[in-house]
């Protein structure tokens, strides 16, 4: 085994609040690409507030895509 690997059994498993995170993380990106559709198809030039709502929801699916990477 080379130096630079870790053995298996001495690898540390996710604490529950870092499994917490991590479906709390996954959960909110379903919800934004979700609420991201209904606001790309409701969005119109004359509906402005839809496209505002796209707005937002796309910039928080680049800030989530940000903090993963």
């Amino acid at each position: 085994m080379a130096d630079n690997q870790t053995p298996p059994e001495a690898q540390e498993k996710l604490t529950r609040l870092e499994v917490i995170s991590v479906f709390s993380t996954v959960g909110l990106t379903i919800a934004l690409m979700i609420f991201a559709g209904i606001s790309g198809s409701r969005y119109s030039p004359g509906n402005a507030q839809w496209g505002l709502y796209l707005a937002a929801t796309v910039g928080a699916l680049g800030g989530l895509t940000h903090e993963i990477a």
